[in-house]
């Protein structure tokens, strides 16, 4: 299964941020009922491939890459 197929399972995308140095991308993915309560961790490059998919119980709010330690911090809920 290639990246864009593995990100159109998880829903539609509705919040993104890149981490170009780390090749990484986070995604966050709505339900058919609209709330982004699925987050995608893609590996980009020659390769991109799906590293993480996390079904959360709140909905995804933001999203950032810390800018020096491999960290992403997600806001949840309200």
């Amino acid at each position: 299964m290639t990246a864009i197929h593995e990100l159109a399972a998880l829903g539609e995308p509705v919040l993104a941020v890149a981490d170009p140095a780390r090749r990484l991308l986070a995604v966050a993915c709505a339900d058919k009922y609209g709330e982004a309560l699925t987050l995608g961790l893609f590996e980009t490059g020659e390769r991109a491939r799906l590293l993480r998919r996390i079904k959360c119980e709140h909905h995804i709010n933001a999203l950032a890459f810390h800018p020096s330690s491999p960290l992403l911090a997600v806001g949840l809920g309200e």
